[in-house]
């Protein structure tokens, strides 16, 4: 008996010590924590917050304990570093999160774009405008001429315009306040209609007596403004062309007639046969078998031909269609003959031909002006390269004092200016402030020239004493590399905006030019002339409008919607 009792006591003892044991441990653990707590700055509380915000989704662990946190001090400090954050009561405004250093900052720029507006050319004096960005939930700014920039919508319309050049720009803002740096600009003349005549009151006069009536004399048939003579058919035109004298103007009344031979030289200043009313007469092919004659005003059916040793050739704001010919074939020669002082301008080249649009052999400047053919302020469009080296301009035998100038060649295929195979240097080379764009018309067939387009402009040495500038060659769709190659002596190359522009050795050697101030795109893996920067994005003024213009001043200064092409 006393021996179990003796051991349920012992039993008793070594429990109560065990229990002592337990809470003196407890106790110390307790003070350890707040110690740590303490130098950590956070309590007992802290730790059940961040286990309760555990338990409702926060970011500490789904299982929280104070065996975790001991195990974890990292999840205690880490709350204290990055609290979660409540709305605060009554009016205050929620905190800022923290920036996860892991998130991109937005530093793109959005772009904007007009989609539309008034015509280039306009007796309107409002204008409205539409106009969107590459991304969304943007603000935009807009301003009319030399205007403050002012808030706008999508849209935007002015009335009480004055009448002559505006200009309208918007830019937009995206929501990371990122604006972009080259506004979307658009330009447009308003131009003053004309006022109606004024009719005068009728005077009344006193009364007259009447002479008697007399019998009326025979009329002549009529003539138009500014023709000597109005005649309506082939052989009459000729017979009038054939005893013309200098300065004289045969006209041809309305209607479509065959083609037209003139045989007979005129002196300075020649003979000019024209159309009645421009456009008024469609004629076929035009055969200059002599000096001295200017074509004009026509719907030419068949090209025009000029002989050899013919000088004095002008073919002057014609329509010239397609077909199975040439459209002007300068000089149907080889050397020693030649053609003198001839000149192609202002006509609109309409369709493919045969071969060229224009053809030029051994031109040649005989009354020292510096010219021997001008080819200046035409509109070529529609010609393709169908395996005859279907050019838009295209030299062959060698000339002298060229001007290619002004000229506005779209929507086509195949080779636009090149020049090549000449014996020797062409001396006076003039190619400046032309268009070139949209060269984008397939080979016929395809299979010629698959997967690329042939060079939009093409000058093969040797040239000397001269100038390529201001011109815009290549852009919109499509479009093959510019090429210069061969001889160049005293060529400046300056303001140019090529989109694709190689100096090559293919013409024997890579030419040497001087220059400033050209912009370019790609050069192939070939040089490009000195003095040019890379940009494949010029700021045009509105290339929608065919406006290449650039505010920088390089490349053409005009714009096709100002001139006028054709009859």
């Amino acid at each position: 008996m006393r021996s179990l009792m003796v051991r349920g006591m012992s039993r008793g003892l070594v429990a109560l010590a065990a229990l002592l044991v337990t809470i003196a441990a407890g106790s110390a653990l307790a003070l350890a924590w707040s110690g740590v707590s303490k130098h950590r700055g956070v309590g007992k509380h802290r730790a059940s917050a961040i286990c309760a915000n555990s338990e409702a989704g926060g970011s500490a662990p789904a299982r929280c304990s104070g065996r975790d946190i001991l195990r974890r001090p990292t999840l205690v400090e880490r709350s204290r570093l990055f609290p979660r954050h409540h709305r605060r009561h009554g009016h205050g405004q929620p905190h800022t999160p923290p920036v996860d250093p892991g998130t991109p900052v937005d530093t793109k720029a959005p772009n904007t774009a007009i989609v539309d507006g008034p015509d280039p050319r306009t007796t309107e004096t409002t204008a409205s405008f539409a106009f969107t960005a590459s991304e969304a939930g943007v603000t935009f700014a807009c301003r009319l001429d030399t205007e403050s920039w002012v808030e706008c919508d999508t849209s935007v319309s002015y009335d009480s315009l004055d009448a002559g050049l505006h200009q309208f720009a918007v830019q937009a803002t995206d929501a990371a306040g990122n604006t972009d740096p080259t506004p979307a600009t658009q330009s447009w003349t308003v131009t003053a209609p004309s006022e109606p005549p004024v009719e005068e009151p009728p005077t009344e006069e006193p009364p007259v007596e009447e002479p008697p009536v007399e019998e009326p004399p025979t009329e002549e048939p009529p003539v138009e403004s500014g023709c000597d003579q109005t005649v309506s058919s082939v052989s009459a035109a000729q017979s009038a062309l054939g005893s013309a004298s200098a300065g004289s103007v045969v006209c041809l009344a309305n209607g479509t007639y065959g083609g037209i031979s003139l045989s007979s030289s005129k002196a300075a200043p020649g003979v000019t046969l024209t159309a009645a009313n421009p456009g008024g007469a469609r004629i076929g092919s035009v055969s200059v078998n002599a000096s001295g004659y200017t074509i004009s005003r026509f719907v030419i059916d068949g090209g025009v031909s000029i002989s050899r040793n013919v000088d004095r050739t002008v073919v002057d704001h014609n329509r010239i269609l397609s077909g199975g010919h040439y459209g002007v074939f300068v000089c149907t020669a080889e050397p020693p003959d030649q053609c003198e002082d001839t000149e192609i301008t202002g006509n609109y080249f309409d369709g493919k031909m045969s071969e060229d649009q224009i053809r030029a052999n051994v031109f040649h400047d005989g009354d020292g002006d510096g010219v021997g053919l001008l080819v200046e302020g035409n509109e070529f469009r529609g010609n393709t390269e169908r395996g005859g080296h279907n050019d838009v301009f295209q030299t062959v035998w060698v000339g002298d004092h060229l001007v290619f100038r002004k000229n506005y060649l779209h929507d086509f295929g195949g080779q636009g200016f090149f020049v090549k195979d000449q014996g020797k240097a062409i001396d006076g080379f003039i190619a400046s402030n032309n268009l070139i764009v949209d060269q984008d018309l397939p080979c016929e067939p395809a299979s010629l020239c698959s997967g690329y387009q042939l060079s939009p402009w093409q000058v093969y040495g040797p040239i000397a004493n001269g100038e390529m500038k201001h011109n815009t060659v290549g852009w919109g769709s499509g479009g093959g590399t510019a090429v210069l190659t061969g001889t160049y002596t005293n060529i400046e190359f300056s303001d140019n905006v090529f989109n694709r522009l190689s100096m090559t050795d293919g013409g024997g050697s890579v030419p040497s030019l001087t220059g400033s101030n050209n912009t370019y795109c790609n050069d192939s893996g070939w040089g490009v002339p000195p003095g040019s920067s890379t940009d494949c994005a010029p700021a045009f003024l509105n290339p929608a409008a065919v406006d290449y213009r650039l505010a920088n001043g390089r490349g053409v200064n005009w714009v096709p919607s100002q001139q006028h092409y054709g009859p």
